[in-house]
């Protein structure tokens, strides 16, 4: 075992009272819009190509431009380190366990003396990588006085604004870290997060964590092609195509002109918990679902089209519908307003009942289901995409009536981890890598010292024959 991995075992190895102090594995739930409703990036073909295990190194992290996978663990977790020291020891042990995870492997030694408690906690020991990715993110109240990087906020890294229709649980709102596992297996996305949690121990507390599912491509029971949401509606049509490198550049990876140096590879997230009212949904007739939509609920098609992926006639569009508030297809000014939506359905049983509450007829309502969409997208800078979208939908979106945004949160997510040397943030907290000068196309002048010129001698002067004088 390294000494990297000796550390992190020993972090683990918590008594069942210091595992309680931490908040808890025993935090996770059970199951699970702004800008579309967005289920998320192309479906993967991981059973043409059998892949099951996907790099965790690299100048960006995995999970952001990734072929969705079917299941998603999403954590958010406020620190109690208190120093920067602190902070880097924990992400430097995260970074080694991701690593492994991604690779299927356990976090530490499964061999352990009786006394002491197992490094990982066992339950995928038999299951593959399951193309796990781990992403992580920092939120706003990172850059308080508690590390001493106040000054190295991102502007981009803004609290987001409280919109109309929000009904924000605060215990959903906010927080320090964020951590995204996606997996082809519900199994080993809860098994990295429960680790990681295990390994901050008491230097973490969990705020909340969503479970969520998206029956992608190759999936048991799929039949291919864009996934639906639990409106029935297909989503995800007009996401971006994560294969434009011009396209990352300009609306998902931090652009150096806006962000700090040290965000060089990372991107920005904006995560909504969006619970869709299904029950009056699901009794609301086909056409009104359509022109609340934007698009035809079996085929895809836009209005005035037949096909999925037909060209989108603004003009043709309900004026309240959602496709049409949320992307108004105005030129340069949408284009740039485009973000790069990775969501997953949830269902979490029933809504909690606060009081008595009658329907109609004045009996009693013992509870509604509690479903709807785990909204992530990333993009450039959400001041600029995320926000005039939203502010958008939450004035004149058709869709609101069915909506109920209940969770949210902003982060700066952390540039790639380049190799075993690096680790997670470390280019906010030891300072951003060293670029290497482009090998110049010509040798440049060399400047050299004047050489004096040589004196000439003076040459001879020629004699010329004297003239005879004539008398």
């Amino acid at each position: 075992m390294t000494s990297s991995e000796t550390d992190i075992a020993q972090s683990t190895g918590l008594s069942r009272r210091s595992l309680l102090r931490a908040g808890g594995v025993g935090a996770l739930v059970v199951g699970g819009v702004a800008a579309g409703l967005g289920t998320g990036i192309a479906p993967a073909a991981q059973a043409a190509s059998g892949t099951t295990s996907l790099p965790f190194f690299g100048p960006n992290q995995a999970g952001v431009t990734t072929p969705a996978q079917q299941h998603l663990t999403l954590a958010v977790i406020d620190l109690q380190v208190g120093n920067a020291f602190e902070l880097r020891t924990l992400l430097k042990q995260w970074t080694l366990a991701a690593n492994q995870m991604s690779k299927g492997q356990p976090v530490g030694a499964l061999s352990t003396p009786d006394s002491q408690a197992p490094a990982d906690s066992g339950e995928v020991v038999d299951e593959n990588a399951a193309r796990l990715t781990l992403t992580f993110g920092l939120g706003p109240s990172m850059f308080d006085s508690r590390f001493g990087f106040t000054s190295k906020r991102p502007l981009p890294l803004s609290d987001l604004p409280v919109f109309s229709k929000d009904q924000l649980d605060p215990q959903r709102t906010g927080g320090d870290v964020f951590i995204q596992a996606c997996a082809d297996s519900a199994q080993v996305a809860d098994h990295a997060v429960r680790n990681l949690i295990r390994i901050a121990g008491i230097r973490a507390n969990v705020r909340w964590i969503q479970r969520g599912f998206l029956d992608v491509g190759g999936a048991p029971g799929s039949t291919g092609g864009t996934p639906r949401n639990l409106l029935g509606f297909k989503d995800g049509t007009s996401n971006l195509n994560t294969n434009d490198s011009a396209r990352m550049a300009n609306n998902v990876w931090a652009s150096m002109s806006e962000s700090p140096a040290w965000m060089a590879g990372g991107s920005y997230a904006v995560i909504r918990r969006v619970r869709t009212l299904v029950e009056p949904w699901d009794n609301a007739s086909l056409k009104e679902q359509e022109d609340v939509h934007g698009r035809r609920k079996y085929s895809g098609a836009p209005f005035g089209g037949t096909a999925e992926r037909d060209r989108v006639e603004t003009a043709l569009l309900p004026i309240h519908s959602h496709v049409r508030v949320a992307n108004p297809r105005n030129g340069a000014a949408s284009e740039n307003e485009r973000i790069l939506r990775r969501g997953f359905n949830y269902s979490d049983g029933l809504a909690p009942i606060t009081g008595p509450i009658l329907n109609d007829e004045g009996q009693p309502v013992t509870g509604l289901l509690d479903m709807g969409l785990m909204f992530i997208a990333f993009q450039r800078d959400p001041r600029a995409q995320f926000v005039p979208i939203q502010t958008r939908l939450d004035a004149n979106d058709a869709l609101n009536e069915y909506l109920v945004h209940t969770g949210s949160g902003v982060f700066a997510i952390l540039p790639g981890v380049l190799d075993t040397s690096d680790y997670l943030g470390s280019t906010l907290l030891d300072g951003p890598r060293a670029t290497v000068a482009p090998t110049p196309t010509t040798t440049p002048a060399v400047a050299r010292r004047p050489v004096p010129k040589k004196k000439r001698a003076p040459r001879p002067r020629k004699r010329l024959p004297r003239r005879r004088r004539t008398s």
